[in-house]
């Protein structure tokens, strides 16, 4: 799914495990040999590796950050994952894929995080199509009221918005109002989500805070972008399944 909440890492588990340890290495140095004891020392620390890294996977599986060793592009993006286009200058661009999510970002030169962002998801990244294989805007509101139940939104407003070149395509647009809390104060964004339709289908999001020129700006930046979009077709999807 499109969004996450962050999971912290589990430090008592972490406790609990030591303490164990702990005391099997006192039980084991009074009935074993030297030899017994580095075995269970070994098997001590893979232990604790093994917990920690299971334990770290939980919040690093929900970062969406930028992979680390990303290529980045500040001219024109094609990664060879069959998408390119050309970057208008003050933003840069590249590819992020984990085990939940994938996808192309374009940010902001200079702005931390992505609260001035372009992203490109494969549609089924973002939304469920109905039984007839349609994004709506009733599945789309049914997406946001889920959204809503899992926290990350107090409340929204939707709107649709017309139609917008997605490349050779044609994208509809539906412009998202998201309220939420944070340590007391109400948070507002504005996103835009371009659907478009066909084997190929993609959701493209536009995102900025919640003040009308941030908005227009990334938006007139997308435009820009679109001159020179390129998206895989229906057979070059299998670059962006998320399970690969």
């Amino acid at each position: 799914m499109f969004n996450q909440a962050y999971t912290e890492p589990n430090s008592s588990e972490l406790g609990d495990l030591e303490e164990s340890v702990s005391v099997n290495e006192i039980e084991d140095s009074e009935a074993n040999s030297d030899e017994s004891d580095e075995a269970e020392e070994s098997s001590d620390t893979q232990v604790l590796s093994e917990a920690e890294e299971s334990s770290n996977s939980d919040y690093e599986d929900n970062d969406d950050s930028q992979n680390e060793d990303d290529e980045i592009f500040y001219d024109y993006y094609d990664d060879g994952n069959v998408l390119s286009f050309k970057i208008p200058d003050g933003w840069y661009a590249g590819w992020y894929k984990d085990n939940s999510f994938v996808y192309a970002y374009i940010y902001e030169d200079g702005v931390d995080g992505d609260a001035l962002s372009i992203k490109i998801f494969r549609i089924d990244g973002v939304f469920d199509a109905d039984e007839n294989g349609n994004v709506d805007k009733d599945v789309i509101e049914k997406t946001f009221n889920e959204w809503v139940e899992y926290g990350w939104f107090d409340s929204y407003e939707l709107t649709e918005a017309g139609e917008i070149a997605v490349g050779e395509y044609v994208g509809t647009c539906y412009d998202l109002k998201g309220y939420y809390t944070h340590d007391g104060e109400e948070i507002v964004t504005l996103t835009r989500y371009i659907v478009t339709e066909g084997d190929n289908s993609f959701c493209i999001t536009l995102m900025s805070p919640g003040d009308g020129d941030s908005f227009a700006m990334v938006i007139d930046t997308f435009t820009k972008i679109s001159d020179t979009l390129t998206l895989p077709s229906a057979e070059q999807l299998a670059y962006w399944n998320v399970e690969e």
